[in-house]
């Protein structure tokens, strides 16, 4: 999303043209402890294949809610995986990573990032300057001047400039909580509340994620038959009628799909259709056309169509590979390594006592998340369950205070109805941060860039530019509705406002957005 991003936050005119007070930003993106390309990686499988075959059993077995006994089947994984796998990153041999992989470690890091950026910026500088290997063509009388102040290095000052979405809105807070002498700007974008976070419940995400479905139903049938394949006479009601009778059946009586050519045989679950729905909800824009076409297709076809769908989205499956020598090296590790390992390391680290609970006390917790959501509660209280068995406390975790006086006001900015993370969310933790500011965003989806708004763009835009917030009570308009694609922009506007929203439509296609690290079965 780098190049994305950028669009967005630098200056509208081309460096080459800039004039006095433009920006333009380098954009920097990093693993966070324990992730990915980061070392020792956290995994909780010696190889991908054993992960592979773990995920199948997993997507076999179904999703809470899928059956009677999906809670004690559940259950039990959970506390296989936990066990296992916190009691192994808590190990001499993996340098005890479980116990430094807490966000309060991160935002320790994004400090140190900070601070080397702006070494290497003042570097950098000194080489162009002296005219010595520069892609630039400087005119003479500038060669050997001093350093612009705005780039020298301000050793041990370097302030944070930084937009985080979801989790990374977190990482944020928590930042600013922890270092609120150090931001120059910070955009957060669909926000999660850091006191449910950090409290280990999560209990104030799903306020408005039927809402979005709801929306489903009326963008749906404003769009007619032509555009949703999901439509029915009779309006949103009676297409909301027949959603609940697909779920009920498909329920009872999985749908069987024959083999062809491109793929095997496939059965299309109850597990299936939830996480379609849960995949839709996020982005709106992208995936209810999606939702719309595959429950017709279960509907009032024979599944073909959601059985390739299907079968597209899955990675090859393959042993590992022969560089594969001693179990949880990168080499085992990297091929097909899923953040699904991870969310438990830093999710259950990050709150005290998370793992202290019964399997009755989360019988309690999943119907009241039920109670918030027909449509995501059995999905989301299985990030809590996760927690169960898991030992790993971090070192140095966050304990508040939840809020600061920052050294410049941040930017909060939230969807009207945002999967999960409400604009409530954003409206309380701005209320921490004296004198931020708030945008909402009129859309539905996971953090702003679900749905392009050229308004929320340039909003951004000119905070990072100049630091200036909007007024209080501020609202954008999308430019993209569900099912109708994009609405054309008024007459008067700019050429840099259309290459934005084109900027943006990209964007929206191809933001991951899912929750928190992201896992189809979490």
């Amino acid at each position: 999303m780098g190049a994305h991003i950028q669009a967005v936050v630098d200056a509208e005119r081309e460096v080459t043209v800039s004039e006095q007070g433009d920006r333009y930003f380098d954009i920097i993106s990093f693993d966070p402890r324990g992730v990915n390309h980061t070392t020792p990686t956290i995994s909780c499988f010696p190889d991908s294949a054993a992960r592979d075959r773990w995920n199948l059993q997993v997507e076999a077995e179904g999703i809470l809610g899928s059956s009677s006994r999906s809670l004690r089947t559940s259950w039990r994984r959970a506390n296989a995986l936990a066990e296992g796998c916190s009691r192994m990153l808590m190990s001499d041999e993996m340098q005890s990573i479980a116990e430094h992989v807490s966000t309060a470690s991160v935002a320790a890091d994004i400090e140190q990032i900070v601070e080397k950026h702006g070494e290497w910026r003042e570097a950098q500088a000194r080489r162009l300057l002296a005219c010595k290997n520069s892609l630039i063509n400087y005119a003479s009388p500038v060669c050997n001047s001093t350093v612009p102040s705005q780039l020298v290095w301000k050793k041990g000052a370097e302030a944070l400039q930084y937009w985080g979405f979801s989790y990374g809105t977190l990482i944020g807070s928590t930042f600013a909580s922890n270092f609120p002498d150090r931001i120059e700007r910070m955009v957060l974008d669909g926000v999660v509340d850091m006191e449910d976070y950090y409290s280990g419940t999560w209990m104030g995400n799903l306020a408005d994620t039927d809402k979005i479905l709801d929306r489903f139903m009326h963008y749906c049938f404003r769009a007619g038959p032509s555009k949703c394949h999901f439509w029915r006479e009779g309006g949103p009601e009676a297409i909301h009628d027949a959603y609940n009778q697909l779920l009920s059946d498909i329920k009872d009586d999985p749908l069987a799909v024959p083999g062809t050519e491109q793929r095997g045989p496939e059965i299309i679950s109850w597990t299936d259709l939830k996480l379609l729905i849960k995949d839709a909800l996020y982005q709106p824009i992208h995936s209810f056309p999606i939702l719309a076409e595959m429950m017709q297709d279960i509907t009032h076809g024979n599944g073909s169509r959601f059985a390739d769908y299907k079968h597209g989205g899955r990675k090859a499956l393959c042993h590992s590979s022969d560089k594969c020598k001693t179990p949880y090296s990168h080499d085992c590790i990297l091929p097909g390594w899923s953040a699904y390992d991870v969310a438990p390391a830093v999710l259950c680290s990050d709150a005290e006592d998370s793992g202290v609970f019964t399997e009755d006390d989360f019988r309690s917790y999943w119907g009241e998340l039920q109670n918030q959501s027909h449509a995501m509660g059995d999905y989301w209280a299985a990030t809590r369950l996760t927690c169960a068995g898991w030992q790993a406390k971090a070192k140095n975790g966050f304990k508040g205070p939840f809020g600061a006086n920052t050294s410049h006001p941040l930017l909060f900015v939230g969807n009207t109805l945002d999967t999960v993370t409400p604009f409530r969310n954003a409206a309380k933790t701005a209320d921490r941060f004296p004198g931020s500011g708030l945008l909402r965003q009129d859309s539905e989806g996971h953090c702003s860039f679900t749905q392009p708004s050229v308004c929320t763009a340039k909003a951004i835009r000119r905070y990072l530019q100049d630091g200036s917030l909007p007024v209080p009570g501020a609202v954008c308009a999308s430019d993209s509705t569900p099912f109708l694609g994009a609405q054309a922009l008024p007459d008067h506007a700019s050429s840099g406002e259309k290459a934005l929203l084109r900027v943006l439509q990209e964007a929206s296609s191809g933001f991951n957005t899912y929750p928190m690290f992201g896992s189809s079965y979490p």
